[in-house]
């Protein structure tokens, strides 16, 4: 897998029109793979008053995992954001622009944490986030869109 994007690959168009980066493979220029971003947002759980957190063993199945996501060269980026009672909104309407402050009353739509993945395809992205070791929670996987001179 070739390092994160970067001055190492090229935008290409794909069959299906989707924008990709082309990594060339050798010296010849007449191999390359196309790979593109996806971001994976984890949604915010509500937990219940006094929960417990995870346990030591889910920590270190959830580390494993994201080792094998490293050493395979997939992961680009990845985070676990602050809680919405410390974020901020700002709202567009027109000229006018008015700031929310957190806590967001619509919880089921925060994003908790996300990942940033090179892979080569949606079905790709797929087949890892299957293998991660969660007992619940949702994710939400989007290619991140490029246009053309980005």
């Amino acid at each position: 897998m070739p390092a994160p994007f970067d001055a190492l690959g090229t935008l290409a168009r794909l069959e299906d029109g989707a924008l990709s980066r082309q990594v060339d493979l050798g010296p010849d220029g007449g191999s390359s793979l196309h790979f593109a971003l996806y971001d994976l947002l984890r949604r915010e759980q509500v937990l219940a008053a006094g929960a417990a957190p995870p346990s030591p063993e889910a920590m270190a199945a959830h580390q494993k995992f994201n080792e094998e996501l490293v050493k395979a060269g997939v992961v680009v980026g990845a985070g676990r954001l602050a809680p919405s009672a410390q974020g901020k909104r700002v709202r567009f309407d027109g000229k006018k622009r008015t700031l929310i402050d957190g806590p967001f009353a619509e919880t089921k739509e925060l994003v908790a944490g996300y990942w940033l993945w090179q892979v080569r395809s949606m079905d790709e992205a797929l087949e890892w986030l299957k293998r991660a070791p969660y007992d619940g929670g949702i994710f939400e996987i989007r290619e991140i869109s490029m246009s053309e001179g980005v």
